[in-house]
């Protein structure tokens, strides 16, 4: 398993879950002594050793490089994004490119570069592999103070692919907690209606959905709602995919 994002959050919850369950893990972060305190945080708890790869998102080469050095891939996590909470009036210019930089295109970083060898590697063994996008659940809807947030989340569901979508909604991290300190009042109170969830209790989650093959891997019974109330918003490639989004709910 290869989890971009994989040093603190929700990545990391769904690391320690993943070696706890015996999985060959590897992680991708920017910051290389939050990924030397993640590898001995695992080891400490779980007595498994991980892989680390320190790289910006935004860098293609930089991630190619990683991608590459990590070898055969089973299970991609694509566990990033960044959420800035203002109204979009608001929102400098800088703000928004820096989200579609690490929601869009470092996301497109990712899959370009582990693609091609996942395809290569079930082709050579016949076994098959996975692809799993942590998005939210403003990738499902529209939610007031994330209109580019919202926007960039959307752009990674609307790929058009067989992926896996797990979908927090609120999660006790750092990057959260921070994120809740700015971003408008009726934002707050919007986000108020669900409960938070902790790291490890979204990984949990994730980590069932992923295995079960789910699509849309909705960790609470808001996010469960509005993968059913959205159903058929995205592009699909036929009427029959279509058909059983909306009428299958999954």
């Amino acid at each position: 398993m290869f989890i971009s994002g994989g040093s603190a959050g929700i990545g990391f919850a769904i690391a320690r879950q993943a070696a706890i369950d015996g999985a060959r893990v590897s992680i991708l972060a920017r910051d290389a002594s939050k990924l030397e305190a993640a590898r001995e945080e695992i080891r400490r708890t779980t007595g498994a050793e991980v892989a680390i790869y320190s790289a910006d998102i935004r860098d293609e080469a930089a991630v190619n490089k990683a991608i590459a050095a990590a070898g055969t891939i089973d299970l991609l996590v694509s566990n990033l994004g960044v959420g800035i909470g203002k109204e979009f009036e608001d929102t400098t210019m800088e703000e928004i490119r820096f989200q579609v930089d690490v929601n869009i295109m470092g996301t497109l970083y990712l899959l370009k570069a582990a693609l091609p060898r996942m395809k290569k590697a079930s082709a050579e063994d016949g076994l098959p592999r996975s692809i799993s996008f942590t998005t939210s659940m403003g990738g499902q809807t529209g939610v007031y103070g994330y209109a580019v947030y919202c926007a960039t989340n959307y752009a990674v569901r609307g790929l058009n692919i067989h992926l896996s979508l797990i979908l927090p909604g609120d999660t006790d991290t750092a990057t959260g907690n921070k994120d809740r300190t700015t971003r408008p009042e009726l934002t707050n109170l919007i986000s108020g209606t669900s409960a938070m969830q902790t790291a490890e209790e979204v990984a949990t989650l994730a980590i069932k959905g992923i295995r079960a093959a789910d699509f849309n891997v909705c960790v609470n019974s808001q996010g469960l709602m509005l993968a059913l109330a959205t159903a058929g918003f995205s592009p699909q490639r036929s009427f029959l995919m279509a058909f059983l989004e909306v009428f299958g709910g999954d």
